[in-house]
């Protein structure tokens, strides 16, 4: 059996258009479907991000692999981030875009490229600065050869457009798992693991807040507020006081204003485990005493966290 490995090097963002099988390829690579959240089962898209980590192996044969009973060599812990395709929603697909250090860009063989939400995503990419994208054809399980071939000229013509013209463009079936090693090979090759500086104060971007208590929990035993994002830089431990900024908007003299919140970590997540410190890398949750009336709803996605004394205002 291959190495166990730690927290995940890199958070790969998954995007596109509303369908185009951004869930499915995660469920496909990681084993673990992101759309956890009732509603968005029942609507079938993703209403908020979803978190997945994924260990890349080596076979016997050399190709790579996700089955860890045909790993012989645990290479690399990748988080991805699922973000939702949904037009209304872009702005929780931007909250999850801050924390990417790459993304996939998902296009369905059997509809016209680009679609609408196609070009608005890797517009976002752009603006916020996420240089290495690998397009990802989808569905090409539906379509003839030939119309595989015609998609796969129309991607290409798109991307000519844009910044992301040598971007590598992989051909898949993420519902029958057909070529899933060809795109793991991309992803080794396309997105190096960038150096992070776990010296610096820590920062931390936030991409989803909420609370974990079911209702009617005794209020003895309520859990503080839960963070979910990345680490850009530092190292963030149990115990460790932090702050919150913006923080949260409160209604005071008829005003609304943000205020500042200061909090204690209870608890570190990082690949699926517990942990004592994480640093800089893939999605990381963290426990808090948090107020879990303050978090939930995603009400703190967008803000910084860091020590109280050293966050913008």
């Amino acid at each position: 059996m291959a190495k166990k490995l730690g927290q995940p090097e890199i958070s790969i963002g998954l995007v596109g258009h509303v369908d185009h099988g951004k869930t499915t390829l995660t469920e496909r690579l990681s084993g673990k479907w992101t759309d956890t959240h009732s509603e968005e089962i029942k609507r079938g898209i993703t209403i908020r991000l979803g978190y997945a980590d994924l260990v890349i192996y080596k076979a016997e044969d050399g190709s790579l692999t996700t089955d860890e009973k045909k790993g012989k060599e645990a290479v690399r812990k990748i988080s991805f981030v699922d973000a939702p395709g949904h037009e209304s929603l872009m702005a929780t697909m931007l909250c999850g875009a801050t924390i990417i250090d790459g993304a996939l860009l998902l296009i369905a063989a059997n509809e016209p490229c680009p679609l609408p939400q196609t070009r608005e995503h890797l517009t976002a990419l752009e603006i916020i600065g996420v240089e290495r994208v690998i397009v990802v054809q989808n569905k090409v399980d539906l379509v003839s050869p030939e119309d595989a071939k015609k998609n796969h000229q129309q991607i290409a013509a798109f991307l000519a457009e844009t910044p992301y013209k040598d971007a590598p463009i992989i051909p898949i079936s993420a519902q029958h798992g057909v070529n899933m090693d060809f795109l793991l090979q991309a992803i080794q090759d396309t997105f190096p693991t960038p150096k992070r500086d776990a010296k610096k104060e820590p920062l931390m971007f936030i991409a989803r807040s909420f609370d974990i208590n079911k209702p009617g929990t005794d209020p003895r035993k309520l859990q503080g507020g839960i963070l979910g994002g990345a680490l850009r830089q530092g190292v963030l431990k149990i115990g460790d006081t932090i702050g919150l900024s913006p923080g949260h908007m409160v209604v005071e003299k008829n005003k609304q204003i943000w205020k500042p919140l200061t909090t204690k970590i209870t608890g570190i997540t990082t690949g699926g485990e517990q942990v004592k410190q994480a640093g800089p890398g893939g999605s990381i949750g963290v426990m808090t005493e948090l107020d879990p009336a303050v978090v939930k709803a995603d009400s703190l996605t967008g803000c910084l966290v860091g020590r109280p004394d050293k966050l913008p205002p």
